[in-house]
Formats: structure tokens, sequence, C-alpha cells
């Protein structure tokens, strides 16, 4: 019977992939852990505080910690109230469309090749 001998190395790569994959699980587990100790010592440098470096190493980082501000919870968003914007010297243009739609807008608001011409005003 033909059917009842395994074929010559069908079992081995199935064993291949177990051990494979324990290599790569190890792998990544070890970056994963590499990379949640740089976000602690990136979450500190951007604190002010030192991260666990010395100056030379501090110097030597590719990210400038002190370009960006911290984005802390602790301000009270309700002490800036939103104000609406003043549009003492922008006047509302009105236009129409070619499909006959009446549109209002800030004259600042609309794109230059947009803007009505003074025939278009003139023909109003």
């Amino acid at each position: 019977m033909v059917w009842v001998q395994s074929n010559k190395g069908v079992e081995a790569p199935p064993w291949r992939d177990i051990e494979l994959e324990q290599v790569s699980r190890s792998t990544v587990e070890s970056a994963w852990a590499a990379l949640e100790c740089q976000t602690h010592m990136h979450e500190k440098l951007k604190k002010g505080k030192s991260g666990g470096l010395s100056e030379q190493q501090y110097e030597a980082l590719l990210v400038d910690v002190n370009r960006y501000e911290s984005n802390s919870d602790d301000v009270d968003k309700s002490l800036t109230v939103p104000t609406v914007p003043q549009y003492n010297d922008d006047p509302v243009i009105k236009d129409k469309d070619k499909f006959s739609h009446i549109r209002t807008a800030h004259r600042s608001e609309v794109p230059r090749h947009l803007l009505p011409t003074s025939k278009d005003q003139k023909s109003k």
C-alpha cells in the first residue's frame, strides 16, 4: 500500500515552524521590553527629569526633548473661553454659483479665484 507510508520530510516543517516561532517570540518580547524602557525614559525626559542618563548621553540624544511642551492634563481647559472672531473689516459676500445657489461667506474665507469681479458686482 502506497498511502500507508508517510512522505519523507513531511513531518519536519511543522517542527521547524514551532522552533522558529519560539525564537521569534523571545525576540519580540525582548524588543517590546526595550521599547517600554525607552518610552519610560522619554516620558521622564519630557517632564524635565534626567531619565537616568549621564550628561554625555543626554547631549547625544537624537530627540530634542526641550522642543516640545508637555501636554499636561492638569491644566483646567475651562479657564480659556473661546471667543467669536470679529469680522469688523471683513465684509460678507453673497455669490451665486452656476447652479443658482446663493452662498454667503466672509471675504477672507473665499478663495481668490471665486471672488466676484467688479463686473459681477455691477450686474447684481
